[in-house]
């Protein structure tokens, strides 16, 4: 995508804006007085309200329209002085991360983790790798790339542990501080409650044995043939 006049809506903006600098984009207008010109006589889609940036009616300054719309877009030059660090720099600063999953971290903080190490966000689950921000699209099961505007920048973020599916034996032998749950469907069947979240070994074994809808036979049959799932806290 090269030029303004193919450009429809904000996302297909920011896109456009990751390739241009912001001297470089800004270059491309004359403004006279209040009215904008192109040096490209070719472009006709010249307000930003166009691309859809403004909410209110238009004030009749052209200039000012455009730097106050662009603020907060990330141009080619803004990405790039976000990935001014060092690979030493990088690989310190990793070797020294703390998993702190009480913690709320900033976006800056977020670029030191390894990658697909994984936050919940307002938006939802994202991801960070080489300074591109990745939101899973549920829905979908699919991550797709977000670009750097001030919302991501106001935003806090906090870690999400690492799960793994495993065998009870595995479970038996995990550390206990790991927290864990099972699916099967004789607790979705008969309603059990307290069991769809994450506990402590002792804790969630000391549940499942006390629910009154399940027999022996049951519990036995759910430790053999459920879906162990251990959610490790590093």
């Amino acid at each position: 995508m090269s030029r303004l006049s193919e450009i429809n809506n904000i996302k297909e903006f920011k896109e456009y804006a990751s390739t241009i600098t912001r001297k470089n984009f800004m270059s491309q207008f004359k403004f006279h007085e209040i009215e904008l010109y192109s040096i490209n006589d070719n472009e006709d889609k010249l307000c930003p309200n166009s691309y859809g940036f403004l909410e209110e009616i238009c004030q009749d300054d052209c200039k000012d329209c455009w730097v106050s719309s662009i603020e907060h877009i990330y141009f080619k030059d803004d990405i790039e002085k976000c990935s001014l660090v060092s690979v030493e720099e990088v690989k310190q600063a990793r070797e020294s991360i703390t998993y702190d999953y009480d913690k709320e971290y900033t976006l800056l903080e977020l670029f030191d983790f390894p990658r697909e190490t994984k936050f919940m966000s307002q938006e939802g689950e994202i991801k960070v790798d080489s300074d591109i921000i990745f939101l899973l699209d549920s829905d979908n099961n699919i991550w797709e790339q977000c670009y750097l505007t001030k919302k991501w920048l106001d935003m806090k973020f906090k870690l999400i542990p690492k799960e793994k599916e495993v065998t009870f034996m595995e479970v038996l032998n995990s550390k206990f501080k790991s927290m864990i749950r099972v699916e099967h469907k004789l607790i979705d069947e008969t309603e059990v409650e307290g069991l769809q979240d994450y506990q402590r070994f002792d804790s969630y074994m000391i549940c499942l044995c006390d629910c009154k809808n399940l027999n022996d036979s049951d519990i036995k049959e759910i430790i053999r043939d459920g879906v162990w799932t251990i959610r490790e806290e590093r």
